[in-house]
């Protein structure tokens, strides 16, 4: 009975080691928006964690995600998946975002590269940005959004995930 209750003690000892080791201290996706004023769109670049993305992707769809393989069907999944969480509203008008590219770095980073068409003019920039957010409620999505030799940044929390840029003229 005693090897029996230290094997059960060792089992939960690794399964903790191992839930532990999965656990990072911070939870944060970085959003970089350029203008690019010749093709009248925004050029974005997303920073995410991609175990974490990977989690997400695998709750909302019910199937296993592998970013290091991206696969149409994953490609497809993900730009839902963004479609749905990272939102834009310009001047009162939705748009549509497009994603156009993705890269899984080695330290574990998963980087999106995403368009939206742009008006002739733009006044007001609303932003909805829950990526991650109702999975890790610890999660940070910070913007910053480089328009007109401006920056404008704004940290996105959870159950605070909408917030409207309101652009100035130079």
């Amino acid at each position: 009975m005693g090897k029996l209750k230290n094997f059960g003690i060792f089992v939960a000892f690794v399964i903790l080691l191992l839930n532990s080791s999965f656990v990072h201290d911070y939870y944060v996706s970085i959003a970089n928006i350029y203008v690019n004023e010749a093709q009248k769109q925004f050029e974005i670049e997303v920073k995410i964690d991609a175990d974490d993305l990977e989690k997400v992707l695998f709750i909302e769809s019910g199937k296993r995600i592998n970013l290091e393989k991206v696969d149409q069907t994953t490609f497809e999944a993900l730009e839902r998946y963004l479609s749905k969480h990272f939102q834009f509203t310009i001047n009162g008008g939705v748009r549509k975002i497009k994603l156009v590219g993705e890269e899984l770095n080695p330290d574990g980073s998963f980087w999106c590269f995403i368009t939206v068409d742009l008006p002739d003019i733009i006044q007001t920039v609303k932003i909805k940005n829950d990526i991650l957010l109702p999975t890790f409620l610890q999660q940070h999505n910070i913007i910053n959004l480089k328009i007109n030799e401006k920056t404008y940044s704004h940290t996105y929390i959870h159950k605070h995930s909408f917030h409207t840029f309101k652009i100035n003229d130079k």
